[in-house]
């Protein structure tokens, strides 16, 4: 946009449908909107993040960016996709004085299973202070998101592959050693190294895949499952307590 003036701002995000918690825990420049459940708890609707100045499209992304890796908390503790939309962006200005903003929807959640959620578990990924659980939150909550299992594959086992890195000519963590094999048989067309054609032939009974073929997909998704019990076991150590 022309106009460069810098501005304090409330970016206000709304989900599409209320969701259910036990309670929450909020932390400094994020005011979330909530009201009382008949059924006791709460309803979470939306939530408002302050801005510091900056002009409006640096505030936009500010915004965007720290909603993101609220909704991958929430879709990493509940183990579904969240959706919402930014409702508006305008200057903190006392009311009645004119403020500029403007509005941008980007629909990103139904949740069944309710928790006492604690944003302060994650104020240092708020805060872009702890840039590898962000990482590890966004593969989660992708790998959650997608309906194709060699997606999830790459996308879960990178979380793990981001825990347990170790500097080139060390050996590999056991986990990786052990199960590395799935997400390069997804990657490349045949097995290229000695161990993924190795257990690809045991599990396949040829060193590649057919992902057009459902018994090879049926058991593409059995090598999944504890990759992605993994990962989750790493979120839920960092982040404080069991998720879904």
């Amino acid at each position: 946009m022309a106009d460069e003036k810098t501005s304090e701002w409330n970016a206000t995000f709304q989900l599409l449908a209320p969701i259910h918690e036990n309670s929450i825990k909020g932390v400094e420049s994020i005011e979330f909107d909530i009201e009382e459940s008949p059924d006791g708890g709460i309803k979470l609707k939306g939530f408002v993040i302050r801005v510091p100045s900056l002009v409006i499209d640096d505030a936009f992304l500010y915004a965007q960016a720290k909603a993101n890796r609220i909704f991958d908390y929430l879709r990493v503790l509940h183990g579904y996709p969240i959706q919402g939309f930014l409702a508006s962006i305008v200057e903190n200005k006392p009311t009645g004085e004119i403020k500029q903003g403007y509005t941008r929807v980007s629909i990103d959640t139904i949740i069944h299973k309710s928790f006492d959620v604690d944003f302060s578990s994650i104020k240092d990924v708020l805060e872009n202070n702890d840039i590898k659980l962000s990482r590890q939150l966004a593969h989660y909550s992708m790998g959650l998101e997608s309906k194709d299992v060699v997606t999830k594959v790459s996308q879960f086992f990178q979380v793990a592959e981001d825990e347990y890195s170790v500097k080139r000519g060390k050996p590999a963590h056991p986990f990786i050693k052990k199960y590395r094999w799935v997400r390069n048989i997804v990657s490349h067309p045949t097995g290229d190294f000695e161990e993924t054609k190795t257990n690809a032939e045991k599990i396949f009974g040829k060193n590649y895949i057919d992902l057009s073929d459902p018994s090879d997909m049926d058991k593409l998704e059995k090598a999944l499952e504890p990759i992605e019990k993994e990962a989750r076991e790493i979120l839920e150590r960092k982040i404080g307590g069991p998720i879904y």
